[in-house]
């Protein structure tokens, strides 16, 4: 109940409609992805919750916030990375997106949560791979581990050229299972990636939740950096611990 009231604030605040995955519903972890924010969206609007964004700069680098002392309430994008993990309750970890892939992370017992925002250089980077390495090094089994893909670019869109390819390449032996080959052009996968490093670790494909929607296709609910460029807004994916009194 109380998961669903605060769901209910949150979509009041963004003014956009929010997506729920499935798979985090029985869990301690509100969990979301919405859809378009308003341009020039208010962040300071959100201050009635705890709230973290990270600076993201493309990397893979992951902000382990219960090792670093938040200075506000509302901590927005001061810090770098493009993964976030944490164990506090009531502490939502946001990732901001515009066709890039946005990851929610929990466990089946509640003990964390996390997110991830990777683009083509994360996902070719084995970003999710890292990410669920450090998981499964601190004693968190593969099979209590809940992933959520959300809306980005797929590859019905998101065609790619020489550079990505080669980097592709060059960390993926299996490189050409994430293209597709169509009217001479080539497209990129990222969904297919980022499942595959989740397979690699053993993640039950039962525990892995993916949004079908494409944020070039449905640029009407979502914002896409390749169509809108530089007039793009962007969507949010926010996580955290909520346990009930």
């Amino acid at each position: 109940m109380l998961k669903l009231i605060l769901l209910k604030k949150f979509k009041n605040l963004l003014s956009t409609d929010l997506i729920y995955p499935e798979i985090l519903h029985s869990t301690y972890a509100l969990g979301f992805f919405s859809k378009k924010l308003p341009l020039n969206f208010d962040f300071n609007s959100l201050n009635s919750f705890k709230i973290f964004f990270p600076k993201q700069v493309h990397s893979t680098d992951i902000l382990e916030l219960d090792q670093i002392k938040l200075n506000s309430k509302l901590e927005m994008f001061k810090l770098e990375g493009d993964g976030i993990l944490t164990s506090q309750d009531f502490l939502f970890i946001g990732i901001r997106t515009a066709d890039c892939v946005p990851i929610l992370i929990t466990d089946k017992v509640g003990s964390l949560v996390g997110s991830l925002h990777t683009g083509w250089k994360g996902s070719i980077k084995g970003f999710l791979y890292k990410f669920l390495k450090k998981l499964i090094d601190i004693g968190i089994h593969p099979n209590d581990i809940l992933i959520a893909i959300g809306p980005h670019i797929k590859s019905c869109c998101y065609e790619v050229g020489e550079e990505v390819i080669e980097k592709l390449k060059n960390n993926f032996g299996n490189y050409k299972n994430f293209l597709i080959f169509k009217n001479q052009k080539i497209y990129l996968d990222l969904e297919k990636l980022n499942y595959y490093q989740a397979l690699e670790w053993k993640i039950p494909p039962e525990n892995i939740w993916i949004s079908k929607d494409c944020t070039y296709c449905l640029r009407e609910n979502y914002w896409s950096y390749r169509f809108y460029k530089e007039k793009s807004g962007f969507q949010i994916s926010l996580i955290g611990k909520v346990k009930e009194k």
